[in-house]
């Protein structure tokens, strides 16, 4: 492999790029290339030229005079010792190009050295001190730290529990909010609760309500395209997003707080018009059929499922799946018609933070909901009525190198004033995790389960999982 050496004049009438044919150095065959380029212009192992300007000598593309070793080492004298910028050269042709003067250096250079290596050994003065400094407190810390984790002790935490009365804001437009001021960051977030949900699906037409519940945001606007409203959102710097569940829909919008007045009018015609996009539901509609494929693959998945119809029963409305049939028959019609149902401010309760005046932001909401087409809805409540499978062993059988076990019954409802007592128990048995009494006993303890989960809701739930053969150790 050649080096062409590039060679520099005073001049500036010639083609500084034209290389030199008479010098050349070749890299010996047995020395690795070091891929170091010297410093200050020095040469480097294989003999490359110094590319700084030579000091004397004139026309372009002529050879630089070779130095000369007694001038240069009392050049180096005068500058300081500041040779070590071109120490990336070895062998006589490495030892000239170290002693080469520095073009940059001035009177009092020495001084400067002097001052740079005094400087240097402060710095390390300091660094040391810090060092060991951190490690005296991380030695004393280490003494306090107990040798179980029972042991530790925490400050106790004072909490006063907010007054929703004080946040309680009644719109005009009948949605019930929450509004709280936070400029922490400058930035808003609004996040709705809408009455909705699967149960209110028709019969025949299983996963309506997820399908309209993610086709607002994804079908575009009245006025915009899908694309259009992905990229307009994308503009604004605004997050929003929708979804229906078994017992609630859900909307919600994060944007800058100088973006707010755009990204919430977008915000609400996406709620209020939305496009559902034929495209993006035939999309929507083929996702879900290859997830339905899918709801055998995973044992989690199967007793997951499994297990709700032994607690709720065949009948209840978290046991209707979709079906191929069902998905199938689903049209834009059909979105259009649960959307235009059951979505209506006073169907709604919003909880807005964020950089914003209180009463302003009221004002902006009542605004931007005003107008809404269509009257109140009256929404049935939710079914409450469960039908609970015999006590019993139940096995379903899957070819995995995994046991899966759950245990629980019926407790109480969401609505129970017992349900936070509860959940303080879930926390103290499962719900906490390495320091819960089942995952000490059964993981940390006898190693049998990789993992355990306790829920507490209409239903108090036990789960674990291990290997086929240990699974029966680890449900006793």
């Amino acid at each position: 492999m050649a080096v062409h050496q590039h060679l520099r004049g005073r001049g500036r009438g010639r083609d500084r790029r034209r290389p030199a044919a008479s010098r050349r150095a070749v890299l010996h065959q047995g020395e690795p290339h070091r891929g170091r380029v010297p410093a200050q212009g020095g040469r480097g192992a294989g003999g490359s030229r110094d590319r700084r300007p030579a000091p004397g000598g004139a026309g372009d593309g002529e050879a630089e005079p070779a130095a000369d070793p007694g001038r240069d080492r009392s050049r180096e004298a005068a500058r300081g010792h500041r040779s070590h910028a071109g120490r990336s050269g070895t062998g006589p042709r490495g030892d000239e190009a170290r002693d080469r003067p520095d073009p940059q250096a001035r009177p009092g250079a020495p001084g400067r050295a002097r001052e740079r290596k005094e400087v240097t050994a402060t710095s390390s003065r300091l660094a040391l001190t810090a060092a060991l400094s951190t490690a005296l407190a991380l030695s004393a810390a280490a003494q306090t730290i107990p040798d179980h984790p029972e042991k530790l002790t925490f400050k106790p935490i004072h909490f006063t529990v907010p007054r929703p009365s004080d946040y309680r804001v009644p719109l005009k437009n009948g949605i019930v909010s929450f509004i709280a001021e936070d400029r922490t960051l400058p930035l808003v977030n609004i996040s709705l609760i809408v009455r909705a949900g699967s149960y209110l699906e028709p019969p025949g037409k299983e996963g309506l309500a997820g399908l309209t519940g993610s086709m607002i945001r994804r079908g575009g606007t009245k006025t915009l395209t899908a694309e259009q409203l992905d990229e307009k959102l994308d503009f604004l710097a605004a997050q929003a997003s929708t979804g229906i569940g078994d017992t609630q829909g859900s909307a919600g919008l994060n944007c800058l707080a100088d973006n707010l007045d755009e990204s919430l009018r977008i915000f609400v015609e996406m709620l209020r018009e939305p496009r559902f996009q034929e495209d993006r539901l035939t999309l929507a509609k083929e996702q879900l059929l290859q997830e339905m494929k899918k709801r055998n693959d995973d044992s989690a998945d199967i007793e997951h499922r499994e297990f709700n119809v032994l607690i709720y029963g065949e009948r209840h409305f978290t046991n209707r799946f979709p079906t191929a049939a069902s998905v199938a028959s689903i049209t834009r019609d059909d979105l259009v018609a649960f959307h235009r149902k059951w979505f209506h401010p006073a169907n709604m309760v919003a909880a807005v933070a964020g950089a914003f005046d209180r009463a302003e932001i009221a004002r902006k909401l009542d605004a931007a909901f005003a107008g809404w087409p269509g009257a109140k809805p009256v929404v049935p409540p939710v079914p409450a009525e469960i039908t609970t499978a015999a006590p019993g062993l139940y096995r379903i059988e899957k070819d995995v190198p995994q046991g899966r076990v759950s245990i629980g019954l019926p407790t109480v409802k969401r609505d129970d004033p017992d349900i936070y007592a509860l959940e303080v128990m879930n926390e103290i048995l499962g719900g906490s995790g390495f320091t819960s009494r089942i995952t000490r006993t059964v993981r940390s303890n006898e190693g049998l389960a990789t993992r355990r989960a306790r829920a507490c809701a209409s239903a108090s739930t036990t789960r674990a999982s291990s290997g086929p053969r240990s699974s029966p150790r680890a449900a006793r």
